[in-house]
């Protein structure tokens, strides 16, 4: 009977699956005359279930009279599939049913002191057999959230407190595949999370009823070739760890497979990256060098009211104004970027021509009226002919011994 208990301010609720097992012999199953079993049986208890987990570590749930007895709870209970042993699948649903069900649980659910119990009854020939074989043992499959809180109960600490069961089967075992109370955990991904074993109980169960006739030999597991006897539920969840782990291998080496796709591609980058920065000062050269030309070509051929017109243009749309300015029948619709590019690379080397010829031009004029600027201004005593006709017209006037 459940006093109360105590809580922390503290909690975070998580939604799992569990897997219960209970030994107490409530109620009786008898045989039909289509030689069916049907009766009553405990499947579930309140209390607190010690749990260990995957690293070793413990978990004690708390199962309260008001988880185990809600109403809503004790409904979802009703008419749910009887399997031998629990179904591989953990949970059943519609497609796993059919190949699962040995049999059905009743709708009259009652509570018994401290345990829950339901009628039930076994149609399969098989799981009948068993269970008068010594598979007598019962165990409800059902989700539940878990409120991960710390409390005591009855003076017992628990970690955690169960809430809102919805049970999806109930399962036939025998000892040999669960034992006293022993209880499965499972978590949201359908995975043994852990399991917890009433050692005392199983260790005075060996040594008093393992032996005894009519009871079933314990299955096997190998390990590093030699043969053990465990619980088939301890050889699923060693099979499941088993499983597990070579899914995260292949998981691994995915991951692995990715991240050195990402490291290339990062290096990629890194690369990418290093030859942009070389590259920026020969960029901002050619920029700087194609706007030097865009500029002079401008002052060349445009007015100052059309270079105006031009502010905020892009290089091509100045370089089209400038080549339709030079070559008004041209056609620079649709063109591409390279286009344009020949295009005024032609009109700069037109332009550097008329330029050129220009300057030819103007040194000869230069030559020319330098010399007609000496002309007009030079000293008669320059030319040396003047000169001596000057002289010769003068010589009557010297003395005949002065022109010795």
């Amino acid at each position: 009977m459940i006093k109360k208990f105590y809580r922390n301010d503290s909690s975070q609720t998580i939604t799992t699956e569990r897997i219960d097992y209970v030994q107490k012999k409530i109620g009786s199953m008898k045989r039909t005359d289509e030689g069916f079993l049907q009766g009553n049986a405990a499947i579930a208890k309140t209390g607190i279930l010690t749990y260990i987990l995957k690293d070793g570590s413990t978990r004690r749930e708390l199962v309260t009279e008001d988880t185990l007895f809600s109403e809503e709870s004790m409904n979802s209970l009703k008419l749910k599939p009887v399997t031998n042993q629990h179904p591989k699948e953990r949970m059943l649903n519609s497609k796993t049913v059919k190949k699962r069900k040995v049999g059905m649980t009743g709708e009259n659910i009652k509570r018994d002191g401290e345990f829950l119990t339901t009628s039930l009854v076994i149609t399969d020939s098989d799981a009948i057999k068993d269970i008068e074989g010594g598979t007598s043992e019962l165990s409800p499959g059902y989700k539940v959230n878990l409120l991960l809180e710390s409390g005591e109960f009855n003076g017992e600490k628990y970690d955690a407190i169960q809430l809102n069961r919805k049970y999806n089967h109930l399962a036939t075992c025998n000892y040999a595949r669960g034992g006293h109370d022993l209880k499965l955990n499972l978590d949201d991904k359908s995975r043994f999370d852990g399991f917890e074993v009433d050692i005392e109980y199983i260790k005075n169960k060996q040594n008093n009823e393992l032996n005894v006739k009519g009871v079933k030999e314990m299955p096997k597991i190998k390990i590093n070739s030699i043969d053990y006897d465990a619980a088939q539920e301890v050889i699923n969840y060693i099979e499941s760890l088993k499983n597990d782990s070579t899914s995260l291998k292949k998981e691994n080496e995915s991951l692995q497979a990715k991240h050195d796709k990402v490291l290339g591609e990062n290096d990629s980058l890194k690369e990418d990256h290093k030859k942009l920065e070389d590259s920026i000062p020969s960029l901002i050269s050619k920029g700087v060098k194609e706007k030097v030309a865009i500029d002079a070509a401008c002052k060349s051929v445009l007015s100052e009211e059309e270079i105006k017109n031009l502010d905020g243009k892009s290089n091509d749309d100045i370089k089209k104004a400038i080549i339709l300015k030079k070559y008004p029948e041209s056609k620079l619709d649709d063109k591409s970027s390279a286009y344009i590019e020949g295009r005024f690379d032609s009109v700069i080397e037109s332009i550097n021509t008329d330029n050129s010829d220009d300057d030819k031009i103007n040194k000869q004029r230069k030559v020319v009226n330098q010399n007609k600027y000496k002309s007009d201004n030079k000293n008669d005593n320059d030319d040396p002919y003047e000169n001596m006709v000057k002289r010769d017209s003068e010589l009557w006037k010297k003395d005949p011994n002065e022109l010795k």
